[in-house]
């Protein structure tokens, strides 16, 4: 399957060029890039290799410009910065990515769903302005990067180690699958529920956290961007992106228990959870109230 988006996003771009001039858009075709050998005795070449055959996909360890820089139609504005090639820090962030992220889904799934490069490096860094900003993971049309990967990773406190998979999981669903691939196709009757108060300022203002919340779920909102913050008198409801966002979240850690006493309390919350598990139960044949970040469900 990801074997056939490739080929029509690459007849795309050929189409594509007889209109642009070549300043336009500077893409390498990056397919032909990779030509992997395998050698059992060098363990991180073999994985590569072994991880390549099994499910099409690049697991990139010493990330390059042309690897990440431009993403078929566009260009990625971040800065991997690769990790020191030695074996031990290498092992040590393979090892890493598949326990908090690889671990969670099964081969058929990963067969079908993994992006077409995974990218492991020591620093993730964005500057819009005068200042560095830095990240843990980010997400594009083609790739997924985790950062960290460096003599350090061993001594990373298991807190750091779960605000990483959240994001890792949370950016690979709603920017990854349901954004950039589309394989989440979210109908019009899931934001339809909330369709008035998108981005809205709650009306009258809650006189407390407790009564925002409960107009978000009122309104049809499972959960609100700052929602672990203890201000609510100038909170606005989430836009489409977030509300998305937060349904995804909310499924991937909130206790079973919990999860559903909200839904039984809020029908306009169940309604929209029921669209998206049916939506992704019949693109991804995924069962999302099994999804299994457990150490998350805290």
């Amino acid at each position: 399957m990801k074997k056939l988006i490739l080929v029509f996003s690459v007849l795309a771009l050929l189409f594509a060029g007889c209109e642009k001039d070549e300043d336009d858009i500077n893409v390498e075709l990056q397919e032909g890039r990779y030509h992997l050998t395998d050698d059992p005795n060098d363990y991180v070449k073999h994985y590569v290799y072994e991880f390549n055959q099994k499910y099409g996909t690049i697991f990139i360890v010493n990330p390059e410009l042309q690897d990440y820089k431009y993403n078929f139609m566009s260009e990625v504005k971040v800065t991997l910065v690769p990790p020191v090639q030695e074996e031990s820090i290498i092992k040590s962030g393979i090892e890493m990515f598949e326990e908090l992220f690889l671990s969670k889904y099964d081969e058929e799934f990963k067969k079908n769903f993994l992006p077409f490069k995974i990218e492991l490096c020591d620093t993730i860094k964005y500057k819009p302005g005068s200042r560095w900003n830095y990240y843990d993971t980010y997400t594009s049309h083609g790739f997924i990067a985790m950062s960290n990967v460096n003599a350090d990773l061993a001594e990373m406190s298991e807190s750091d180690k779960e605000k990483i998979q959240l994001e890792l999981h949370l950016d690979f669903w709603d920017k990854f699958l349901a954004g950039a691939r589309n394989a989440i196709p979210i109908p019009n009757s899931f934001f339809d529920i909330s369709n008035d108060y998108y981005s809205q300022s709650p009306d009258p203002t809650p006189e407390s956290k407790e009564e925002l919340v409960e107009m978000m779920h009122d309104a049809g909102f499972i959960d609100y961007p700052g929602s672990e913050s203890s201000s609510y008198k100038y909170t606005q409801y989430p836009d489409e992106y977030e509300d998305v966002r937060c349904f995804f979240k909310s499924m991937m850690t909130m206790p079973k228990e919990d999860l559903q006493e909200l839904l039984e309390a809020n029908l306009k919350v169940k309604t929209k959870y029921e669209i998206l598990k049916t939506v992704i139960k019949e693109n991804l044949n995924f069962d999302i109230t099994t999804f299994p970040i457990e150490d998350l469900n805290k």
